[in-house]
């Protein structure tokens, strides 16, 4: 299922591999907040705390993953990695962009690998992403050999079994 089209971001694994069901799944994101909207007046929620469980249980509900599971997501890998417990998904994000700086991406595909909005600087606007793959493909090879063992040996434990392996 194409996520953009659905309204989310990222789904969760089990929903995505069709392990899971959720009833709310593929709403475009106007039909969620209508969703979100109807369930806070239908269940008279009037406190922060009762508006976020509500969000939280229609995201559920359209197969949305959490903060929550992808921290343990993380920590699996941090643990394999043998980083200090005090590492955080933030080091992560610096420890990225930082080995794209040190492979020599240029500013403007590190800035939309790591979501950024463009800068207004020249350099930017006369720059096309027309290699962004090749280039992403190329520092993360350079850079990240022992991550990117670590991360396709988790990947192949998650396939289900019978299925081959993607190439690069």
């Amino acid at each position: 299922m194409d996520n953009h089209a659905s309204g989310l971001l990222y789904l969760r694994r089990a929903v995505a591999e069709e392990k899971e069901t959720a009833p709310l799944l593929g709403l475009s994101s106007d039909k969620l907040a209508a969703e979100l909207q109807r369930r806070l007046r239908d269940q008279q929620v009037t406190s922060a705390a009762g508006r976020q469980r509500v969000r939280d249980q229609v995201l559920h509900d359209a197969g949305a993953t959490d903060y929550d599971r992808i921290e343990g997501e993380f920590r699996g890998l941090a643990d394999a990695l043998g980083w200090p417990t005090q590492a955080t998904l933030k080091d992560l994000r610096h420890l990225f962009l930082t080995t794209l700086s040190n492979a020599g991406l240029a500013e403007p595909y590190r800035q939309f690998l790591a979501g950024h909005a463009p800068s207004h600087a020249p350099v930017t606007s006369y720059t096309h992403l027309n290699q962004i793959h090749e280039q992403y493909v190329k520092a993360i090879n350079q850079e990240w050999p022992t991550l990117l063992d670590i991360v396709r040996s988790r990947v192949d434990q998650l396939k289900p079994a019978g299925t081959s392996p993607k190439a690069d």
